[in-house]
């Protein structure tokens, strides 16, 4: 036991001394570390030529498109918020993406052209959370959850983008999120979590 004690108490004071005489190559500050940039969440347009994706670049993560064949990337959005997804329809140059209001984590959901132009709010109520799940084929309707009914709760909608016309689909209590659509859009699965 005498011999196990002092071999560590050798080990710690190598260790010590060693880090102690590394030499410091570079301070970093906490700026540095703030500014540190990421890009997540990409999504391809219908005809596979472009990429949206969300960057922090500008301090917030804001929806970003850049040509599939390269090139400089155009900012689309420049909220004090973060976007918190973005999603390319399957037919056309729409995107849909969501928004909170200063972090209170209420997603609201919004539709805006690729090129930045005509962005609609198509949810808004600041004490509601809503969940995107995907779109139809057809870039018509898009499938989402909500706590709108009740704030404890995630229901199924389906909203026609086109009007902004929602239709509760699946009304039961509990975490409900769209897991996946079926190609004519007549078809959900949704996942639920939770042991009720």
């Amino acid at each position: 036991m005498k011999r196990l004690l002092i071999i560590s108490l050798f080990v710690l004071i190598a260790a010590t001394s060693t880090f102690a005489q590394a030499p410091n190559k570079s301070q970093y500050g906490i700026e540095q570390y703030l500014k540190i940039r990421a890009a997540s969440s990409p999504t391809f347009s219908p005809d596979g030529k472009r990429i949206a994706f969300l960057s922090n670049e500008t301090g917030t993560n804001q929806i970003w498109v850049v040509p599939t064949t390269g090139g400089e990337p155009k900012q689309l959005t420049n909220y004090d918020d973060n976007v918190s997804f973005a999603k390319f329809s399957l037919a056309d140059d729409l995107i849909i993406f969501g928004k909170a209001n200063g972090g209170d984590e209420n997603a609201q959901l919004f539709a805006i052209n690729s090129d930045g132009s005509n962005v609609r709010q198509l949810t808004n109520d600041p004490n509601v959370r809503n969940n995107f799940g995907d779109w139809t084929h057809d870039g018509k309707r898009i499938f989402y959850t909500s706590n709108k009914r009740d704030r404890n709760y995630f229901d199924v909608y389906a909203m026609e983008v086109a009007s902004g016309k929602d239709e509760l689909i699946l009304q039961q209590d509990g975490n409900n999120e769209v897991a996946a659509v079926s190609d004519d859009g007549k078809k959900i699965v949704v996942s639920r979590s939770g042991t009720e």
